[in-house]
């Protein structure tokens, strides 16, 4: 029986397209040139669950049924590191540049903030449930949508406020938290949560 294809992401200089299987694998295609893949990399696990681009250090990031993140050297695609992150799966993944951060989510409920420099753990804070899709926002916020159909907004700068009431909440569908346009995503937080700042782990 053959494998079929969980996720799917383009690198941040759009020279490469790369899915990730069930069967733990990632296929890395050249973007124009769909007939001729041009690598398959064998992941960890059973499955790979998500899949990122981060621009500034030219790795792809993968998680997956082990709850390890994976780190992958764009254009000669070899595994550079396998991190301990999740107790189980890690289910979403996100970057954000301007911080030189990456930040994973976890059926654990756990987001993971993580140093793309050195790839060491910045710190964590824990969701109310299952995190299922993460979303950066510049300068530094961070989406969450969780299982239990509400979003958590996180900011990303260690020790900084949010300046935005912490008391407010959303209870509408996650999948207001992939709208494009950042004006869209306000109008649609009227009732929204703005979670604490993800506390350091030093």
């Amino acid at each position: 029986m053959g494998s079929f294809v969980t996720c799917a992401t383009l690198t941040a200089n759009s020279r490469w397209f790369a899915t990730g299987s069930d069967d733990a694998s990632l296929t890395i295609w050249p973007v124009g040139f769909w007939s001729n893949p041009r690598r398959r990399c064998a992941g960890e696990g059973n499955m790979v669950q998500c899949l990122c681009a981060e621009s500034s250090t030219g790795v792809l990031l993968s998680g997956g049924s082990n709850g390890r993140l994976l780190v992958w050297r764009q254009e000669s695609w070899d595994l550079e590191q396998s991190l301990e992150a999740h107790s189980t799966w890690l289910t979403s993944l996100a970057v954000c540049p301007s911080l030189a951060l990456a930040v994973s989510g976890g059926q654990d409920c756990q987001v993971i903030m993580w140093c793309t420099s050195t790839w060491t753990r910045l710190g964590l804070s824990v969701c109310r449930s299952e995190v299922l899709c993460m979303q950066v926002q510049a300068p530094a916020l961070l989406y969450c949508g969780t299982e239990d159909g509400e979003v958590e907004v996180w900011c990303l700068s260690v020790g900084a406020p949010t300046g935005v009431d912490n008391d407010r909440r959303l209870n509408e569908s996650s999948a207001e938290l992939l709208q494009p346009c950042p004006n869209s995503l306000t109008r649609a937080f009227t009732r929204s949560l703005i979670g604490p700042t993800l506390a350091s782990s030093q």
